[in-house]
């Protein structure tokens, strides 16, 4: 959940937002500036995934889908809330939480 925070909040700087317009600028083609953005991310994602297989470990996470793809739509997911949220400081954080919650608690049958 912290991360998820904590992630909201990093999104507010400017290099956040670079990377963002860089990633959708060059997410289709080969360029050195592409190349370099896609390794952070998936280094990102790796770090994510790897932090969710230790919460499936201890059981503070769920089980469910492989932790490579929750990482995604965790990361997917709460970048969504925080570019919806711009401008929002505190909406953003707690529904960025919110959001973690959502996709790392077990399912609930409805």
């Amino acid at each position: 959940m912290e991360l998820a925070r904590r992630h909201a909040v990093y999104c507010r700087r400017d290099i956040a937002r670079m990377m963002v317009a860089l990633r959708v600028e060059f997410s289709a083609r080969e360029h050195p500036v592409g190349d370099a953005v896609r390794a952070q991310r998936r280094e990102l994602l790796e770090r994510v995934g790897r932090l969710i297989a230790a919460g499936r470990r201890d059981g503070s996470i769920a089980p469910g889908p492989p932790a490579t793809i929750v990482a995604r739509a965790f990361m997917s997911a709460v970048e969504g809330v925080v570019i919806a949220l711009a401008g929002r400081i505190g909406d953003d954080e707690q529904l960025a939480r919110r959001v973690a919650v959502g996709l790392l608690s077990p399912a609930r049958s409805d």
